[in-house]
């Protein structure tokens, strides 16, 4: 009985927690933007060669970074698959296929954030075939199932924008992709919500002559 009792225990400590928060799912970018409010973008033309991130990890300016767990993941500066190319530049490549693997790959986020989305080529084409799993350290917060793309008989590949905006006061901190079947997509220009612009600071001097002239209006409000 103690022995059962403490693989259960083990297997608590071992097992991401999850609770299911409000998240709203975008595919028109100009409602994401309007929901999100104020972004960090991410077009990863800072890289100039094919860069894998994996075994190790990839950050870019924007504080973003990629990890995965398996081969054949990895930033496409020369645009060698068309399965990826989202609009010519630069961009992400992912490929989950690794069936032992919990997850595929990672996007970690410099801060916990409300917000998400970005240009995908490709993605669940054929059916359901990634899931977005959104955490909060090792907390699962949602996870999203990208719509596949309705068959229209027009072959090629799917181009469209995907993102998610959670519910007030939650937030998360990664993405993990989540292998439902094999899948190879591509990412780019991603956005996601970080920081408020700072507000401006006005110079003294200015700061001064306001105060002046609020002292002369308050004075002459006070003459008879």
């Amino acid at each position: 009985m103690c022995q059962r009792w403490m693989f259960g225990f083990l297997l608590f400590l071992t097992t991401p927690l999850t609770t299911m928060a409000a998240v709203k799912e975008y595919q028109n970018r100009d409602a994401f933007q309007a929901a999100a409010g104020f972004t960090t973008q991410e077009d990863f033309n800072s890289v100039r060669v094919n860069t894998d991130f994996f075994p190790d990890p990839v950050t870019l300016p924007s504080g973003l970074t990629l990890v995965a767990d398996g081969g054949d993941n990895f930033i496409d500066a020369t645009i060698r698959d068309d399965e990826s190319d989202v609009n010519g530049t630069t961009n992400v490549f992912f490929f989950t296929g690794q069936q032992d693997m919990e997850t595929n790959a990672r996007i970690l986020l410099p801060e916990p954030v409300s917000a998400f989305g970005a240009q995908f080529v490709a993605l669940q084409d054929t059916g359901e075939q990634t899931r977005f799993q959104l955490r909060l350290g090792d907390v699962v917060v949602a996870t999203l199932a990208p719509p596949s793309r309705p068959p229209n008989g027009s072959g090629g590949f799917s181009n469209r924008f995907y993102g998610c905006v959670a519910g007030a006061g939650e937030a998360f901190d990664s993405i993990w992709l989540v292998r439902v079947e094999n899948d190879v997509f591509g990412m780019d220009d991603v956005e996601f919500s970080g920081k408020p612009p700072p507000v401006p600071v006005l110079p003294a001097p200015f700061l001064l002559l306001l105060a002046g002239l609020l002292a002369v209006f308050g004075l002459r409000r006070l003459s008879p």
